[in-house]
C-alpha cells in the first residue's frame, strides 16, 4: 500500500497530466479548425 501522502501526490500529478492532455487536445482541435492546411500536412 502507498502511504497517504504518496497516494495524494500521485493522484495530484495524474490530475495535472490529465488536465494538460485536455488543454493540449483542445488547442490541437482549435488549431485544426483555424488552420485546415496543417491537418493535411501532418
Amino acid at each position: 500500500m502507498l502511504g497517504d501522502d504518496e497516494w495524494k501526490e500521485k493522484s495530484f500529478l495524474k490530475s495535472i497530466v490529465n488536465f494538460a492532455a485536455q488543454v493540449n487536445g483542445q488547442l490541437m482541435a482549435d488549431s485544426k479548425i483555424q488552420n485546415p492546411k496543417s491537418r493535411i500536412q501532418n
